[in-house]
């Protein structure tokens, strides 16, 4: 008599679920039956793009950081058997950055008369201060990898601070944001430095090449491969517009209960296993129940780690009012991170730029209207190059991570304090080595319930690659649980 074949219910069809769901296709030395719930209406999570004025933007990842390095990073791997349309950076090039000052030279109404004064000159000077000061910090920090000496507690901007770096003016602030927080999207005094200057965050690994993706097809254009093969497989069934309510992982009663978005019917799931590859914001806000409850230590585990807020803004002008030759534009203001740091598209013929935002501003601005950010960024732009009509934006979009419910949030971090007791365990897989308790499937005979995504990898959260990893290491995890005979 031949056995059932095992069953798979994966929650989400970000980079996680997709390689998780690829392993289980193709490396199975037996058929899995695999069902994919995805509550959006495409596959990708994070990796999504939109069309901005008939160009293709993307709201979620846009870089590929670790090319030819050591790390064989199998995102930049994707991208270039895809022939995916990318630029260098050169975001750290003066000769492609403008700055300008926008605290000075207004009238009373906050606009611009003639513009604020270009300071790129004086931004390199003290941007190199920092930078000193930064590499000085970083070699603190990995010099302690095995010392019990370095305070695992210490933020940030604690240590910045006890090696020289103490911002006081609007400057500064411009500075740090655009070299640091604006990349980690989240104020530095909340941040790790154990795990945010060492691992993953820094160059040890990545190295410093780093491309933008500026694809007409989008970034998420690498996974149409695997989708296919996951769509026309006779194992795996791909369901979008189906928001996962309830999961029940109960060994020979594990079930998951789903909403059709469109009907409004909720359809029961029943399965061998189940992987949770959602957003650990989706986990931390309750609205997928667990029956039974999660074990103290996981809940503990899940809401130690943060998540990031880092947004965009996408604005088209009337016309060009920067430099032709700059790619990127740094608007110094009285109030940090306010509209900060702006970027052209190298492919766009039209005047488009992207904003980024990170922390306590990327919220406030994605709670904003259209008209509001209009608002926002004509009054800017005015201090910056002088009041007319060109400084008003004629179109607009922002990103929503931060408030939507799919998400709740851009991409994990570590708080301070949190690295050390969150990333080691005692858990130890075969194939991955130690991983932490947050990483670590809910134990029982037979295991039935896993998680992944880039939150559950500890070296490269909030990268694509981390989701990628987490689920290539979780599908070949539940490989190994569930057939012995395939090791």
């Amino acid at each position: 008599m031949t056995s059932s074949p095992l069953s798979v219910v994966l929650v989400g069809a970000g980079a996680a679920g997709l390689r998780l769901a690829q392993i289980l296709l193709t490396e199975a030395p037996r058929p899995i039956q695999v069902t994919i719930l995805e509550a959006n209406d495409y596959c990708g999570g994070r990796v999504r793009n939109i069309s901005f004025d008939g160009y293709t933007v993307e709201m979620g990842a846009n870089w590929i950081s670790g090319l030819e390095t050591a790390f064989d990073n199998p995102i930049w791997r994707l991208a270039k058997n895809n022939g995916l349309r990318t630029n260098p950076s050169d975001r750290e090039n003066p000769c492609r950055m403008h700055v300008v000052d926008c605290t000075k030279n207004t009238e009373e109404d906050g606009r611009g008369v003639n513009g604020g004064p270009v300071i790129t000159d004086l931004y390199l000077k003290q941007a190199k201060m920092f930078d000193e000061v930064y590499a000085k910090s970083l070699e603190e920090v990995n010099s302690s990898v095995s010392s019990v000496s370095f305070d695992k507690d210490v933020d940030v901007r604690s240590l910045l601070q006890r090696n020289g770096w103490t911002p006081t003016c609007p400057m500064d602030y411009a500075i740090e944001h655009n070299l640091l927080e604006v990349w980690v999207a989240e104020d530095l005094s909340q941040l790790s430095a154990e795990h945010n200057m060492k691992v993953g965050a820094n160059d040890m690994d990545l190295g410093q090449d780093e491309v933008f993706v500026e694809d007409p097809r989008g970034f998420r254009s690498i996974f149409e491969d695997v989708i296919h093969d996951l769509e026309t497989s006779k194992t795996t069934t791909i369901q979008l517009g189906t928001e996962v309510q309830s999961i029940q992982y109960a060994p020979k009663d594990t079930k998951v209960l789903a909403r059709d978005l469109k009907t409004g019917c909720v359809v029961e799931y029943s399965a061998d296993i189940v992987v949770s590859t959602v957003s650990l914001g989706v986990l931390q806000n309750g609205s997928i129940r667990f029956n039974p409850p999660l074990p103290k230590w996981k809940v503990d585990a899940l809401n130690e780690v943060g998540m990031f807020n880092f947004g965009k803004v996408f604005a088209k002008f009337r016309t060009r009012l920067w430099p032709e030759d700059k790619d990127y534009l740094l608007l110094v203001s009285k109030q940090p991170g306010y509209y900060p740091l702006w970027m052209r598209y190298q492919h766009c013929e039209d005047p488009i730029l992207m904003c980024y935002l990170g922390g306590a501003n990327a919220r406030r601005v994605e709670s904003l209207s259209e008209e509001e950010i209009q608002d926002e960024i004509e009054e800017l732009f005015g201090k910056a190059f002088g009041h007319s009509n060109d400084c008003r934006p004629i179109k607009v979009t922002v990103t929503d991570w931060s408030k939507n419910p799919r998400f709740n949030g851009s991409y994990s971090y570590f708080p301070k304090g949190a690295f050390a007791s969150v990333c080691k365990s005692d858990y130890t897989s075969a194939l991955s080595g130690t991983v932490g308790e947050i990483a670590r499937p809910v134990p029982s005979s037979p295991k039935t319930l896993y998680f992944a995504g880039e939150a559950f990898d500890d070296k490269y959260n909030g990268w694509v690659q981390g989701g990628y990893l987490s689920g290539e290491r979780v599908g070949r995890t539940i490989l190994q649980d569930h057939f012995k005979e395939r090791f």
